[in-house]
């Protein structure tokens, strides 16, 4: 179960929104409070483990949105579910500001009163309700959506390798794209985990001999005008 959700602008560490729940774990406020401080120097995504606990961040448009996970909470899971509070916020940006011309984060930048969006924790105690427990079917169809996601993304990418003949430069930056996605599904998915971790060494293989097989092919005309001075 989610402890603390915040919220909160990037720039200057400012809360947007924040929701609790009944342990109220004040720890967790001073271990915020100093992180918030620090937030122009994250990632896009990490994690930061205290006390048995996991504070995940995810970084968008100078937003910073937090989540406190005990550290037994499957990360994955907790990155699902911050994407989720990212998505509905979004919304009730383009509800409260428009959608024609808007540069939300300067919106964001301008505000001067903290807790500006405290009606949003409605919405959010709404999603907590959905990843409160990761066995429930809810949280494993959405760990299913997401891997579904990822591998379209995957078999997309070797489509457009077979089909549209890219170049070979491209191919070896998606052979690793494909094993750092590859990589992230959850061991729970062994057998397609497998399968995909396998086609990225195929397609690393093929961009490794494209790079010698040029230097090889360079070295043997080299060495044909070479017999051919010689004995001709």
């Amino acid at each position: 179960m989610c402890d603390v959700v915040l919220l909160c602008r990037v720039s200057d560490g400012m809360t947007l929104v924040e929701t609790n729940s009944e342990s109220k774990n004040i720890a967790h406020k001073i271990e915020l409070k100093k992180l918030c401080k620090r937030l122009q120097s994250f990632p896009s995504l990490s994690t930061v483990t205290s006390n048995q606990f996991n504070y995940h961040f995810l970084i968008e448009n100078g937003i910073a949105y937090i989540a406190v996970f005990p550290a037994t909470y499957p990360k994955k899971l907790a990155f699902l579910f911050l994407n989720d509070i990212c998505k509905q916020f979004n919304e009730e940006l383009m509800i409260q500001y428009g959608t024609h011309s808007i540069d939300y984060r300067s919106i964001i930048e301008t505000i001067e009163k903290p807790y500006s969006f405290i009606k949003f924790d409605r919405k959010i105690s709404k999603i907590k309700q959905e990843y409160k427990d990761p066995r429930s079917n809810i949280a494993i169809k959405k760990l299913n959506e997401s891997l579904n996601e990822v591998s379209s993304i995957m078999r997309k990418n070797i489509d457009d390798i077979l089909l549209r003949g890219e170049n070979l430069e491209d191919v070896g930056r998606k052979a690793f794209n494909l094993k750092y996605e590859s990589e992230k599904v959850p061991q729970s998915y062994s057998s397609l985990w497998e399968f995909f971790k396998k086609v990225s060494r195929v397609l690393s293989l093929r961009y490794t001999l494209y790079q010698y097989g040029i230097l090889i092919f360079v070295i043997f005309f080299f060495f044909l005008i070479i017999i051919f001075k010689n004995y001709f």
